[in-house]
């Protein structure tokens, strides 16, 4: 798979059969929750990739999201499992994170909807023909191990702003959530050096800000993509309970991530 050496959060491609009218006559839901364009990005409807969601999780962890048992993961027709097994997905356990859209002039491009979900203490993973190893970690503990587990800049940026909440309670209260203004990462052309990408977050002093977000001076949010390597910067203050804000996150030819300490942004 393309990112077959990477530690990746369970997901996957929306299908067609995930779509809300198809399951309209198990969920009995006539008003779908969606997502408000804003001037960078298109309104979505998350019912349908909830469903989705939680789809990916069981096939790819084996752990599943809703009412009844689905036994061992599988494969296939989720919708026709669910039937089967009299199982209804639960759609109000997940809730929206952040939305993430790969800058235009990237290769692979991927508009991706991250959502939040509990489950009880304990819960044990099951390995599928779809992964290899799996397991719990803190938003912390995966930063620091962010070398070992080869973290992609998108789960970087995820688990940052994750790591805003000491408390997964905190995390489920907020309402609205700060990075609901995270819609979208824009690619800007290094101008001493052509061949450097750099992608920057809403929190950088170089991101593009409209009308309806405020303006940000003297911070950086953003991922250096250059020949040699990936850099990730965030500075101090925008991941306030975390003491080791201020470093980077190097990956070179050779897979390998190291982590290095900055001494000013």
């Amino acid at each position: 798979m393309v990112f077959s050496e990477a530690h990746v959060f369970p997901g996957g491609k929306w299908e067609t059969s995930d779509s809300l009218e198809v399951w309209e006559p198990l969920f009995g839901l006539t008003r779908p929750e969606t997502l408000s364009s804003t001037p960078l990005t298109a309104e979505i409807e998350l019912n349908s990739l909830k469903i989705t969601a939680i789809r990916e999780t069981f096939e790819e962890s084996g752990i599943y999201i809703g009412s009844g048992s689905l036994g061992p993961p599988v494969s296939g027709d989720f919708y026709q499992l669910c039937r089967e097994k009299r199982a209804l997905p639960d759609l109000g356990r997940l809730r929206y994170f952040v939305r993430m859209i790969t800058p235009q002039n990237t290769l692979r491009r991927f508009d991706t909807v991250f959502f939040i979900a509990a489950v009880p203490q304990g819960t044990e993973f099951t390995l599928t023909e779809e992964s290899q190893s799996a397991q719990w970690l803190s938003p912390a503990e995966l930063l620091d191990r962010a070398a070992e587990l080869q973290l992609l800049p998108p789960q970087c940026l995820a688990t940052l702003l994750l790591a805003h909440y000491p408390l997964f309670s905190d995390l489920m209260q907020a309402n609205p959530l700060p990075t609901t203004v995270f819609p979208l990462m824009s690619a800007i052309i290094h101008p001493e050096n052509p061949k450097c990408v750099v992608i920057v977050a809403y929190g950088d002093e170089e991101y593009p800000v409209s009308a309806f977000l405020p303006e940000i001076k003297g911070k950086r949010l953003r991922i250096w993509m250059e020949p040699n390597g990936i850099h990730f910067e965030i500075s101090p203050g925008l991941v306030p309970y975390m003491d080791r804000a201020q470093y980077r996150l190097v990956r070179d030819f050779n897979k390998r991530l190291q982590i290095v300490p900055k001494t000013r942004l």
